[in-house]
Formats: structure tokens, sequence, C-alpha cells
């Protein structure tokens, strides 16, 4: 992304990234940004349905 379209585009779509992501999980999640475009999600006591159903909502949002 960078590469293509510079710094500020990046940062750009960091930023968009990450509000898909809080607005898909709860408050109560982790999520942070691990270096260049990697996330971690860490979901504490949450059951199976639950977890499939919060990042099928975010990776919906995600897509071009």
């Amino acid at each position: 992304m960078n590469d293509t379209y510079g710094h500020i585009e990046g940062d750009t779509l960091l930023h968009e990234v990450g509000k898909v992501l809080r607005s898909s999980f709860r408050e109560s999640d982790v999520l942070g940004r691990v270096g260049g475009d990697e996330f971690l999600l860490l979901l504490k006591n949450i059951d199976l349905e639950v977890h499939w159903t919060s990042w099928n909502r975010s990776s919906a949002s995600l897509q071009p």
C-alpha cells in the first residue's frame, strides 16, 4: 500500500481497519497492531459461535 499510494494513504487504511475491528468485537477484547499490517486479537471468555460471528462481520466489512 505505502509503495503504491504513499504513507498517508497507508496510514488512513490502517486507521479504517482499526475502526472496523473495534466495532466488530467487544470492549473487553484486546485489539493491537503488532507490526506493519498485522493485527492481533485476544478474545476472552468467548464461545466459538460468537467468535465466528464477530470474525465474519469484520471480514465482510474489510472486503474491497
